[in-house]
């Protein structure tokens, strides 16, 4: 029900995380309105972005705060509530009307794993409720997960891959999942 601690998880696939990272910075234009979400793979993506110019990002990590504070130009918005001290992240209610308020471009976002079936899956629902908020505030969401998320199958569900404009991954996932997301709209970027 509890994902390791976030400091270990910084070192776990490191390098796939920034190819996912540069993928992203790939995806995302000058000037653009960002949500991002929390975790390490999103910290490594507000990491590259911070080399944009102009951009308005709305967060609930803090983690994603400080890899932007050097950015030129940027403006952020961070949730209140209270903060997950072990994450360094915000995913109660005020986050959820935090999100709500926004509407943004793109979302960057990531899951606790991906089934074996393309299911997106969390750890917890406060986990799952603070996703949905992010990707329900964009116009184009891109879900990143590392290899090390793929068959992880958790208790809380929240969609399926296709159900994401874009997924960014180190994963091999089978033919029939690439398959369905491209049916679905769903690009996915292989790093």
């Amino acid at each position: 029900s509890e994902n390791i601690g976030y400091l270990p998880r910084e070192t776990i696939a490191r390098q796939e995380k920034q190819r996912i990272a540069l993928a992203v910075k790939n995806l995302i234009p000058d000037g653009a309105r960002v949500a991002l979400g929390t975790g390490t793979t999103v910290e490594h993506c507000a990491r590259f972005l911070s080399s944009h110019k102009d951009l308005f990002v709305a967060t609930n990590s803090i983690h994603a705060v400080c890899a932007l504070q050097n950015a030129a130009g940027v403006m952020v918005e961070l949730a209140g509530g209270n903060v997950r001290m072990r994450d360094l992240d915000l995913i109660g209610a005020a986050a959820l009307a935090f999100f709500a308020g926004y509407r943004m471009d793109y979302a960057v976002f990531s899951c606790g794993g991906l089934s074996g079936a393309g299911a997106v899956m969390d750890y917890n629902s406060d986990e799952v409720l603070a996703r949905k908020a992010i990707a329900g505030c964009a116009k184009t969401t891109i879900l990143v997960a590392d290899q090390g998320k793929a068959d992880l199958d958790l208790a809380c569900q929240h969609g399926e891959i296709w159900a994401y404009d874009y997924l960014v991954t180190g994963a091999a996932l089978s033919p029939d999942l690439l398959s369905r997301a491209a049916a679905h709209g769903c690009t996915v970027i292989k790093v």
